[in-house]
């Protein structure tokens, strides 16, 4: 999974071709590899009733993944992390410890020191811990909606959107601004009827959304399939937003760029000869 969400619709599709076989889900991100683990079965029938959250299973080492409250800076000095650890179903940061996280080439603002001598990585990803030990993921810690008192995740609301729009493939729910927004990703549209269903869903479950835009493609992570590219989404204008698609389509594609190249050389050449 890489750190992001692999969302219902296309695990259900990889667990039916491999059905003789034990499919597996490995969470993990690019500091730490693979932080828990679960099987395709397993996760089939905790997800049946369709919960907030998905799960990603028990840690893959003993006492190497902990949920504590969400931080806006890490303590200064070493802490007991068991006072800061979350209670079992409620929701705050993942953090990991162990001789499989690096935590060597990050910045020190995403580690927390114990009192143990343990140095815990903050995953930026949050999540919960249940009363069997399985993680559960809800969304990324920047990506969460605030309003009203009221918290709401990006991976859940987006579950939630793929679960109701049978023509969605992707869908984005994201902080802008202190204002709300949902990319839908509709390559043949989204069908009025379908709009009005989603609009009046999202009222009765009372999730804000300040811009609902519906897009024929929306650009992704260049390294997750499941996480958009928010800087060509929030780009200022149409002008950078253009740009950073260019590069965004440059550095995911090696053959565009090199065919980029070799044109740039040729007419470079003719224009010389032409000069000359």
């Amino acid at each position: 999974m890489g750190g992001a969400p692999v969302y219902r619709g296309m695990f259900r599709t990889i667990a039916s071709v491999t059905p003789e076989k034990k499919a597996v889900v490995l969470y993990g991100s690019t500091e730490v590899e693979p932080v828990s683990v679960i099987f395709a079965e397993e996760k089939l029938q905790l997800e049946a009733e369709k919960p907030d959250g998905h799960c990603i299973g028990r840690p893959v080492f003993e006492d190497s993944a902990r949920v504590i409250g969400i931080l806006s800076e890490p303590p200064k000095e070493p802490v007991d992390i068991s006072t800061l650890e979350m209670p079992r179903g409620e929701i705050g940061e993942i953090v990991v410890s162990g001789w499989h996280v690096n935590t060597h080439q990050v910045e020190e603002k995403r580690l927390v020191r114990d009192v143990e001598g343990r140095v815990w990585l903050r995953i930026e990803d949050a999540g919960y811990m249940d009363r069997e030990g399985r993680l559960w993921l809800v969304g990324r810690v920047k990506w969460r909606v605030e309003r009203n008192g009221k918290t709401f995740w990006s991976t859940v609301v987006e579950q939630k959107v793929l679960d109701r729009c049978s023509v969605v493939t992707f869908a984005a729910y994201l902080p802008h601004k202190e204002e709300a927004w949902l990319f839908i990703e509709a390559p043949r549209g989204l069908p009025a009827s379908e709009e009005s269903a989603l609009k009046q869903f999202l009222l009765t479950e009372a999730i804000p959304v300040d811009h609902l835009v519906v897009k024929a493609h929306i650009p992704k992570d260049r390294r997750h399939q499941s996480k958009p590219n928010t800087a060509v989404l929030f780009a200022a204008s149409p002008f950078k937003r253009y740009t950073k698609l260019a590069m965004y389509l440059l550095r995911s594609n090696p053959l565009l760029t090199l065919v980029l190249f070799l044109l740039f050389l040729i007419f470079g050449v003719i224009f010389l000869l032409v000069l000359s």
